[in-house]
């Protein structure tokens, strides 16, 4: 097993970056939206991200995932099996 990535959730994102680079000299090899991957493997998230609902970060409607979960459950427990 080889570590490939560390994550460091961090309250200034820009601020962080700089340390980084200062200190270390790592650049952004991909940048999105509070995601900043560095080379050498470090990732850096803001922690606005974590503060956000899931459903609000995946845009995906709660109708759209009731049905998911619906459908799970019909999968799982079937019309015959008792409780």
């Amino acid at each position: 097993m080889r570590l490939r990535n560390i994550l460091v959730i961090v309250k200034d994102i820009e601020r962080s970056i700089r340390f980084y680079h200062d200190l270390f000299g790592l650049d952004i090899v991909l940048g999105n939206d509070g995601n900043i991957i560095l080379t050498e493997g470090l990732v850096l998230q803001d922690e606005k991200i974590w503060k956000v609902p899931v459903i609000q970060k995946s845009r995906i409607k709660y109708r759209t995932i009731l049905r998911h979960l619906i459908q799970l459950c019909k999968c799982v427990y079937k019309p015959s099996d008792e409780l």
